[in-house]
């Protein structure tokens, strides 16, 4: 599938098949893959997936018990994380979302999933990393992390080991974007994609070697909040996705955190969405209620969940966002509370 797709091309989709060939066709662009049916009953094998030449997302839900071997194609290395535990085994060792396995090119999968299992499968491409270590941004440490986690994965029995509820947060995360991306393609291009597995990936190397007494230097954390802030205005039209610009920034969703409270004292997500807000809240209040609306205003600003938009804005601004376009205020009357 993505040994064919241009450089700039995202390609999102969603399949359902209830039987096992028609799913091998596909997971056989990906791996070199063979799969049995172990038990009786309906197949109906689901598979909602994104990918690019260099990354693949894919969320997989089956309905009976299945044995499947398999190699991923090219130079790539996968984790495969369950959305919650339950009869899945990997070269013969129960999977949960404290014990994941990882698998690169060359070393054969041996995979077994029992009927109900839902999971989601990573895949990187080795180059997509490689381009990521050459990011000026990226800390030394960073940059080691990537490094060591491409020298794994090469045995039949590697696994890492994340703290509690990491994995599932992440599982959680992807299967929100494959749910968005099969509605609104438009949200993500191949370029923010490969940010997002790249920002992804730091996270998770970071999380899974957590040291809580790290410190950050208030110059580093000022540069990170500084260049996220101005990457995050480069595209207002976009929702604000936290890991995404980690993967622009050279950093882990972790280290984001720490900036931002080491400098501004709340979080990137929490902040950034105010200072969008704040935008919206000037916008209306100056704007012709004849000639603009609320939904056009958000959307200029990422936010296209209306209904959600509404409450988070009324709780900053104590009026509803139709209020304040009726406002109509001279510019000598805005002022714009702290969110």
């Amino acid at each position: 599938m993505t040994a064919m797709l241009p450089n700039d091309v995202l390609l999102a989709d969603e399949i359902t098949s209830t039987d096992p060939s028609e799913n091998a066709a596909l997971l056989r662009q990906i791996y070199d893959y063979e799969t049995v049916q172990l038990s009786n009953g309906d197949h109906c094998r689901k598979l909602k997936f994104a990918a690019t030449n260099q990354f693949i997302c894919y969320e997989e839900k089956v309905g009976a018990e299945l044995h499947s071997v398999g190699t991923p194609r090219g130079d790539r290395f996968a984790i495969a994380i369950p959305r919650r535990d339950g009869d899945f085994r990997f070269w013969g060792k129960d999977i949960c979302q404290q014990h994941l396995p990882v698998s690169k090119s060359g070393t054969e999968m041996q995979i077994r999933q029992g009927s109900g299992l839902e999971v989601i499968v990573l895949l990187w491409d080795r180059s997509l990393i490689l381009e990521a270590c050459d990011n000026p941004l990226i800390s030394p440490r960073s940059k080691q992390q990537l490094e060591c986690f491409l020298e794994s994965g090469g045995q039949s029995n590697q696994f890492v080991q994340p703290p509690k509820g990491v994995s599932c947060g992440w599982a959680d995360f992807f299967a929100s974007q494959l749910a968005v991306l099969q509605a609104r393609q438009d949200v993500l291009t191949a370029e923010r994609f490969n940010s997002l597995a790249v920002g992804t990936l730091l996270s998770f190397t970071d999380e899974c070697v957590f040291n809580a007494a790290e410190k950050m230097s208030r110059l580093r954390a000022w540069e990170l909040v500084s260049r996220a802030m101005e990457l995050d205005s480069c595209n207002l039209n976009l929702p604000c996705m936290i890991p995404l610009l980690c993967g622009q920034l050279g950093c882990s969703r972790r280290k984001l955190e720490l900036a931002f409270r080491e400098t501004v004292k709340t979080s990137p997500a929490k902040y950034l969405s105010s200072m969008r807000l704040n935008r919206i809240y000037r916008e209306l209040v100056s704007s012709d209620p004849d000639v603009s609306s609320v939904t056009a205003i958000a959307g200029k600003y990422g936010f296209a969940e209306l209904g959600r938009f509404a409450g988070y804005y009324k709780r900053v601004f104590g009026e509803s966002p139709r209020q304040s376009l009726r406002a109509n205020r001279r510019s000598s009357e805005i002022i714009v509370p702290s969110a």
